[in-house]
């Protein structure tokens, strides 16, 4: 392996630098090869040079690859093992497209529920982030193939991203902000970690000495290579010092000569020499069989198996499974929203549509447009939709936001469907006595219509096998078990983060602290139209026997759980604490696990809490703290809370 000695000075200075937008700096003299790197994480979005590719769709010119669905969807799984089989293929699919590096996955906390990306992202929640994360990477990375844990830290939204300083308080930034990045990191280690746009403490995190060397390195012990976002560098000097091993992007105005520059002074050698090392031991990490042949088909089957375990049935009285005659209404029935916009878009192997795979099961099902994506309300078009419920036992009416509604680079101006939907909602409900709404967001969305409806199912983005999931789900064939991985607020102004988000330009206070997502709604009983964790299931479980016990430095918590119902399904058990003290949340999730249980079958659930999990952070030690006291266990399952017990500790 070479080493930075081995290197000239000009050759190292190429090796902290990008050469093209994709790919990295080399050393022909050496046999030292470029890096290169592709897009993430709901598949491989990496462009093909040779393309010719005129579609208006395929803006990026990239190569087919398996489109998975949205992270947000694979959060509401629970499912660790559905993580890492995702990680397995996309790390397989990079391999044969010669990428050394995937850019995610992205673990950023969702602090609003408006956030542009929130798709892309994976809860309110850091221990349910960085399990799920941690699978992903772990399979991804067992292909020879890097994950770019993004984006180190603070980019929670889109909001002026490029310029935004953050203003994270000490107990939030590390209980909420940095615990996600801290456990992933202490059970994976990441290939590289990317650095994001916005400052902290007035500092560009790519160019933070105290973000990268002393958070990132130093407190949460993180040992691979830091990369920066596409053009989060302003200064490659300033960066180069703080810690930021290779500058990534599509202009590199000087950057080389900066690196010359600071090269010349013992500090600016050192960082020098140190990236150089560490970007040298990341190409020894990407040992991925390049070029070698893939299944695209086995790519499919992976996304159908995600999209079915993460879907979630928020409401159903009575009207699902499907029974007696159905109609289905909505454009995204015919041409499904799978994904979202911006960099993580992949040009998708295949898709499966609703309407097509509902004709697979149930023969001829008649449809009706009810809206045109992209354009204003249609009075035909609702009309038909309306005629064709009238003569229906059930609707089904699939909608989707327009274009571009949820993307990068910018946040959703609201949570309201589109008008459109919402009076076609109405329409259709007057025509129908059993209407069921599925949605194809990315995100939370509000539902003033949720009392009108008899189904909802929040679809997400379902990546390329959506339609054959909701068909297999809808039918009965297959058993919903998704659980939200975020709160439904009743309306947007309910949000914690409301009174905080966007009131001054390039700046972003964090001032609801810890309370964000459920440990607000919950702790100050705020209403929400569907908690964290809920969804629904077409049998029920229950639970009994929960013993909770001190052991080897945590706490061991027990649990039975059984089918009682007449079908097969799988349940998430959820257990979550209150710590003593009246500054804590009124629960916060510790331990999960998904459990497939056929028809009287029973489970034994043992959890272990490590100790560290039940700390504060203490602001005056600037340390996590164990307090001394009594210490709420409880068991959720997707709708209510089930059992409890109480727990005391010591101090430690």
């Amino acid at each position: 392996m070479n080493k930075p000695d081995d290197l000239t000075l000009e050759e190292k200075a190429d090796l902290v630098i990008g050469a093209e937008p994709w790919i990295s700096g080399s050393v022909p003299r050496l046999g030292i090869r470029p890096l290169r790197f592709a897009d993430g994480p709901v598949g491989v979005r990496c462009e093909n040079p040779e393309s010719t590719a005129t579609d208006k769709h395929n803006r990026h010119a990239s190569y087919k690859a398996t489109c998975f669905p949205g992270i947000a969807l694979l959060a509401s799984s629970f499912d660790r093992r559905a993580a890492y089989a995702v990680g397995k293929q996309i790390g397989t699919e990079a391999a044969h497209f010669g990428v050394d590096v995937l850019l995610g996955p992205g673990i950023n906390h969702k602090r609003t529920p408006i956030g542009g990306r929130n798709f892309e992202y994976m809860s309110e929640d850091p221990v349910l982030t960085s399990e799920i994360a941690a699978a992903y990477i772990q399979g991804v990375q067992s292909c020879g193939v890097g994950c770019s844990l993004k984006h180190y830290f603070g980019n929670n939204t889109e909001f002026d991203r490029y310029n935004v300083d953050v203003v994270i308080g000490e107990r939030a930034l590390r209980e909420i902000y940095l615990r996600s990045f801290e456990r992933i990191i202490a059970k994976v280690q990441p290939f590289t970690v990317m650095a994001a746009y916005n400052r902290y403490h007035g500092q560009y995190c790519a160019q933070s000495r105290e973000v990268l060397e002393e958070l990132l390195r130093e407190t949460l012990g993180f040992e691979g290579t830091v990369i920066s976002d596409w053009g989060a560098v302003r200064d490659r000097a300033q960066a180069l010092l703080a810690g930021c091993d290779l500058e990534m992007g599509f202009e590199y105005h000087g950057s080389k000569e900066k690196v010359l520059q600071i090269a010349g002074g013992a500090e600016g050698k050192e960082a020098l020499d140190r990236s150089c090392a560490r970007l040298l031991r990341l190409r020894e990490q990407c040992s991925g069989k390049k070029g070698e042949p893939v299944d695209f088909e086995k790519g499919y089957d992976v996304a159908l198996k995600i999209a079915l375990g993460g879907m979630v049935l928020l409401k159903n009285e009575g009207v699902l499974p499907l029974r007696g005659d159905f109609c289905v209404i909505g454009d995204a029935a015919v041409t499904p929203r799978i994904q979202g916009e911006g960099s993580s878009r992949v040009e998708s192997y295949r898709v499966s549509s609703p309407l097509a795979e509902l004709q697979k099961l149930y023969g001829n099902v008649p449809f009706a447009r009810g809206y045109k994506r992209n354009e204003p309300y249609d009075e035909q078009c609702m009309r038909e939709a309306c005629e064709l419920a009238k003569k229906s036992g059930t609707a089904l009416v699939f909608l989707d936001c327009d274009d571009y509604s949820e993307e990068e680079s910018s946040d959703r101006a609201t949570l309201a469907l589109p008008e459109k939907h919402l009076r076609l909602i109405d329409g259709v409900s007057c025509c129908c006595e059993r209407v069921v709404v599925l949605l194809q967001t990315g995100s939370v969305t509000e539902m003033p219509y949720a009392e009108k409806v008899q189904g909802i199912v929040q679809m997400y983005f379902g990546g390329e096998a959506a339609g054959e999931a909701i068909a297999l789900l809808l039918s009965g064939k297959h058993n919903f078990s998704g659980r939200l991985a975020e709160t439904f607020p009743i309306r947007y102004e309910d949000n914690p983060s409301y009174p905080y988000y966007a009131k001054e330009k390039a700046r972003l206070d964090y001032a609801e602290g810890i309370y964000t997502g459920y440990r607000y709604y919950d702790t100050r009983n705020i209403p929400v139209r569907f908690p964290f964790g809920y969804g629904l299931s077409y049998t029920s479980f229950k639970y009994s026997d929960m013993t909770c016990m001190v052991q080897d430095g945590g706490v061991v918590c027990r649990v039975r759980i059984c089918n009682v119902g007449d079908m097969a399904g799988e349940e998430t058990a959820m257990l979550f604490v209150q710590k003593p003290g009246e500054d804590v949340p009124a629960r916060e999730l510790v331990a999960f696990e998904k459990y497939a249980l056929a028809p009287g079958e029973c489970a034994e659930a043992e959890f272990f809490v490590d100790a560290e999990d039940l700390t504060v952070w203490d602001e005056t030690r600037h340390a996590r703290t164990l307090r001394e006291g009594i210490y709420r266990f409880a068991f959720y399952d997707g709708e209510r809370k089930l059992t409890e017990t109480e727990v005391g500790l010591t101090h430690g």
